[in-house]
């Protein structure tokens, strides 16, 4: 079996290659199997022989470990030897990993470099919140596993059915429930029958307020962005700190931004129309 050089430590660089669950276990299917063996110039035979293991559900092969727990996969420069082949679902492994308990799971998780992390933190109002996301990723997975991310330029808060702007103003309906969920989940839906938009819920649970993302690098409007990142009512209530399909990045980028009113809430009090909660990136379209 592969070992890893006892000099060169154990650091996971999420590559996605092993697409380990969060029980550690990095399952092969027979496909998997014929195609790493293949690249390796091994038999099928002798890489089930020497590479893998009987699982610990006994129902299926994981790939093996060094001694100390470590992939046996990683070089001395810690790239993953057999990412070309493995696996089927290896682009779902980074995302799977980035909550709380990831370094209980994998301790190589808080060695990696990557420059972006995941947000998992929604519970502040969304007033403030609304220029904090601006700069972040905004990412998405598509059903073939491309990702695609896109930062965020342009935002506006709603708060609370004190907000006659916000959908909520009048209460709970079936439309407006996920406002009332606990802040980190995605509130997506129709407007004017034909534009599908994109929150981010904020704060509290039963208190409703929300995140519009109005626009991202590429897009410059609501709508034009869901097209573009192909985000539906599909996504409603997904949550972003564990979605392998919609979720958020930081890579430490904190832009300028402008305060402007917000946009298209003419029904709203004057009042609450001259209410400042639009953020605009600077550099963004005002």
């Amino acid at each position: 079996m592969t070992t890893m050089p006892t000099e060169h430590p154990f650091q996971c660089r999420c590559c996605g290659a092993c697409c380990r669950i969060p029980d550690g276990i990095c399952r092969v299917s027979e496909a998997e199997i014929a195609r790493i063996a293949a690249f390796l110039g091994q038999s099928e035979a002798d890489f089930i022989a020497h590479e893998t293991e009987v699982a610990p559900d006994r129902r299926s092969l994981m790939l093996r470990n060094t001694p100390e727990g470590a992939c046996v996969w990683l070089d001395a420069h810690n790239r993953c030897r057999i990412h070309p082949v493995k696996p089927d679902k290896c682009r779902t492994f980074p995302f799977a990993w980035t909550n709380a308990d990831s370094a209980e799971i994998c301790p190589g998780l808080k060695a990696s470099n990557s420059s972006s992390r995941r947000l998992t933190d929604f519970s502040g109002d969304a007033v403030a919140l609304a220029p904090r996301l601006l700069g972040k990723f905004l990412c998405r997975r598509l059903p073939d596993g491309t990702v695609l991310r896109r930062r965020i330029t342009e935002t506006e808060a709603y708060f609370g059915e004190e907000d006659t702007a916000c959908h909520a103003h009048r209460g709970r309906t079936p439309r407006t429930d996920v406002l009332y969920e606990a802040g980190g989940c995605a509130y997506v839906y129709l407007c004017y029958g034909m534009h599908e938009l994109l929150n981010v819920v904020t704060g509290p649970k039963d208190h409703p307020e929300a995140v519009l993302i109005r626009g991202v690098e590429g897009a410059d409007g609501p709508g034009k962005l869901t097209k573009l990142l192909h985000v539906t009512r599909a996504l409603n209530r997904v949550r972003f700190a564990d979605s392998f399909d919609l979720w958020l990045e930081d890579d430490g980028f904190t832009p300028g931004y402008l305060r402007t009113p917000r946009i298209g809430i003419a029904y709203a009090s004057a009042r609450d129309q001259r209410r400042k909660w639009r953020f605009v990136m600077k550099g963004g379209a005002v």
